[in-house]
């Protein structure tokens, strides 16, 4: 008679090295994230905040004597007769809370942006004042935030809190753009309108720039330590085979 085979009930390679794989794998993708931000996005935003310093601040009085063409940061406040858009806001971005993220033992909001409205703007009081002409511009440090809700609320099928953060009459802004020569004198087609001085938007983003830092280096290094502990527990397995 044929002597029957047992069969191999061990389980296979991959099932028993599932845990250095994963390691493995995922301290490669934080790694490489992490290098990324370290070597593509800083020295980007780096860049930016560089060239940002090096341009003249001008307001709404001065802005005549720069020329055509330059790019400048306008510094002045939002004109008192300046359109409101919605409640008393002359742009704003509205968003809609969209629950809670459990992290470990941290809860996270979450908010999904529902619409942005930045329409043109005038600058400077009634002797000297300066439009932004074209709307579209990106905005940052918004120093007003109204919400629907006293508290959070999200319903699948209801209503949810709506949030709308941005700026008002009167608001001291910080206008990144080129001056242009508009129907009463220079205009200027911004590109970014930042909340406070010109002071206040370039440390922003002197502070993107050590936060991008230390993000990326967190990455690498908790990656490289995740990518080499699943190395290394795959070399002891196969040695110990």
């Amino acid at each position: 008679m044929k002597a029957s085979r047992t069969a191999d009930t061990r389980p296979s390679w991959f099932s028993r090295h599932s845990g250095a794989l994963f390691a493995s794998g995922f301290g490669l993708v934080f790694a490489v994230a992490g290098l990324l931000i370290v070597f593509l996005a800083v020295p980007s935003t780096r860049g930016r905040a560089e060239m940002v310093e090096a341009l003249a601040v001008v307001s709404p009085l001065t802005a005549a004597a720069q020329p055509l063409g330059a790019r400048v940061l306008l510094e002045g406040r939002i004109a008192s007769d300046t359109p409101e858009v919605m409640r008393d806001f002359v742009a704003f971005r509205r968003r809609e809370f969209r629950g809670w993220k459990e992290d470990g033992a941290r809860r996270r909001e979450q908010w999904e942006t529902k619409e942005i409205v930045t329409p043109p703007l005038i600058l400077g009081d009634s002797s000297e004042r300066v439009p932004i002409t074209v709307g579209g511009y990106e905005m940052s440090g918004e120093p007003h935030r109204w919400r629907s809700t006293e508290g959070l609320e999200h319903t699948l099928f209801g209503s949810s809190t709506q949030e709308i953060t941005g700026f008002r009459r009167g608001d001291v802004v910080t206008a990144d753009g080129v001056l242009e020569d508009g129907a009463q004198g220079r205009s200027i087609r911004a590109a970014h309108l930042a909340g406070g001085t010109s002071d206040a938007y370039r440390e922003s983003l002197r502070e993107s720039v050590l936060a991008l830092q230390i993000v990326g280096l967190v990455f690498s290094g908790v990656g490289g330590i995740l990518f080499l502990a699943g190395l290394i527990s795959l070399y002891r397995a196969r040695v110990g085979m």
